[in-house]
C-alpha cells in the first residue's frame, strides 16, 4: 500500500460517502462505531484522514 494523502478533518464534516469508504452504511453507523471504540463523539474534534492506494 502507498499513502497518497494525509489531512486533518473535523468529525462533524464526515459525509455519507466518507462513511461508506470507511466501511459503514451511513454517518450515523460510523458515529456509533466511533463512540463504541473511543468513548466519545465531538463534531469539533479533529481526526487524521489517510488516503491509501494499492501498489
Amino acid at each position: 500500500m502507498r499513502v497518497t494523502g494525509v489531512r486533518q478533518e473535523r468529525l462533524g464534516d464526515i459525509t455519507e460517502e466518507d462513511a461508506w469508504k470507511e466501511g459503514y452504511p451511513s454517518v450515523e453507523a460510523y458515529r456509533e462505531a466511533f463512540e463504541r471504540i473511543y468513548g466519545f463523539w465531538d463534531t469539533d474534534a479533529e481526526a487524521w484522514c489517510w488516503s491509501l492506494s494499492w501498489v
